[in-house]
């Protein structure tokens, strides 16, 4: 009991903080959401050496109120028992990693996640947090294609598609530049997959294009948005200027 109200608190404090990284919230070992969602490895790969301790950055630490970084350390502390206890806890070493990251300990949390993403070969969650990882904060962006790649491979019905092909886009067209050329046909990978909704993958496409100056396949996209979204005026206003070929508003 002590443990689950320990993590319910940091979970609650995570989330006020802004949503740093996803957090696995159903982690225990024995939860049946996560038996239904995660297959682990048999045999478990040896444990990353440094992780029962945080390196953390003191510059980052500093910014964290003293209330609130104590009960990070709490939670990390329950995180690292139920590691001794049960090594094959996905959800530990996921939430693991998201403690360390909140401290600027990016390497330990590389770690976690990627031991995470090591034990449990089908998911994709850890990816998606090793993505946002090399993208915003160690700037490897041969890493982050790798992450964004992977998590695709894996088809992990457990992440949103849309925000995965979405994320992977505007990586290459606003951060992998050298790449930028590649951001819509991942759209367009996105869009060939059966979801409910694929209205801001549509958006996010036609904007694009649009700024691109290929018209026709603006248009495109647009048309297929407003099938979708049939009272969105602007939409209507933006597709009439696309076929009158005007560049699109700064």
């Amino acid at each position: 009991m002590k443990k689950s109200i320990v993590i319910g608190i940091v979970i609650i404090i995570l989330a006020a903080a802004g949503g740093f990284m996803a957090w696995q919230k159903n982690w225990l070992p024995w939860n049946d959401d996560e038996k239904n969602t995660v297959i682990l490895r048999e045999d478990l790969p040896p444990a990353p050496a440094g992780y029962k301790t945080i390196d953390e950055d003191p510059t980052i630490a500093a910014e964290i109120p003293p209330d609130v970084a104590v009960k990070y350390q709490e939670g990390f502390e329950e995180l690292v028992k139920t590691i001794e206890e049960h090594p094959d806890s996905f959800g530990a070493w996921f939430n693991l990693g998201s403690v360390k990251n909140v401290f600027g300990d990016y390497k330990g949390a590389e770690e976690a996640w990627l031991y995470a993403t090591e034990i449990s070969p089908l998911q994709a969650r850890s990816l998606m947090n090793l993505a946002d990882l090399y993208r915003y904060k160690l700037k490897d962006y041969q890493k982050t294609e790798w992450a964004y790649i992977s998590a695709i491979e894996r088809g992990d019905a457990s992440v949103d598609p849309i925000s995965l092909y979405y994320e992977f886009a505007s990586f290459y067209r606003n951060s992998y530049t050298g790449k930028k050329e590649l951001a819509i046909s991942i759209i367009e990978q996105g869009l060939a997959i059966d979801t409910e909704d694929n209205s801001d993958l549509l958006a996010l496409a036609g904007m694009w294009a649009w700024e691109d100056g290929n018209f026709e396949k603006a248009a495109g996209f647009y048309e297929q948005y407003l099938v979708l979204n049939p009272d969105q005026v602007e939409a209507k206003k933006d597709l009439e200027r696309i076929r009158k070929r005007e560049p699109l508003p700064q």
